[in-house]
């Protein structure tokens, strides 16, 4: 079989892989590609990748989406899924953009999935409520940059 497209190649492995590794205890095939917005790797000895994914709240737009309008995109699917390398090794920024100071949420997806609005991922616009602003501890830059360094090196 021959492959025009790179997508066709890419459609075709991850067909055979979920057929081949469906059965298999503990494992699951992601569909969206999209890791991160920022990947953070440590190097040796004990080489690991951290991902951080960042949201901001803005009056504007009233909100903190996640995925994309339809419901679709790596977030949603992290989220709804859950799969426990994440848990460990991605956290989310949270900013509320209408603060004097800048203030952020640094929440692992447990934290995260307790503050979707309609309490789970659908299909439809997917968001973050606003209250994990005065529900969550607040930090400021300093701060966030300690955790984050706490976090990768627990890790």
């Amino acid at each position: 079989m021959t492959f025009e497209l790179e997508s066709k190649l890419e459609e075709f492995l991850r067909a055979m892989l979920k057929s081949r590794l469906q059965g298999l205890p503990n494992f699951q095939i992601l569909e969206n590609k999209k890791v991160a917005d920022i990947i953070l790797c440590r190097e040796a000895p004990n080489p690991a990748a951290f991902f951080l994914e960042v949201k901001l709240f803005t009056p504007k737009k009233h909100r903190i989406g996640v995925g994309i309008g339809s419901g679709e995109g790596f977030q949603p699917e992290l989220l709804n899924k859950r799969p426990k390398f994440f848990e460990a090794y991605l956290r989310w920024v949270l900013c509320d953009g209408t603060l004097g100071e800048r203030q952020f949420v640094f929440a692992a997806n447990s934290t995260v999935v307790k503050y979707l609005t309609g309490g789970s991922i659908g299909q439809k616009h997917n968001n973050i409520r606003p209250s994990i602003f005065q529900s969550e501890p607040l930090l400021a830059a300093p701060a966030l940059l300690d955790e984050i360094e706490r976090w990768v090196q627990e890790n």
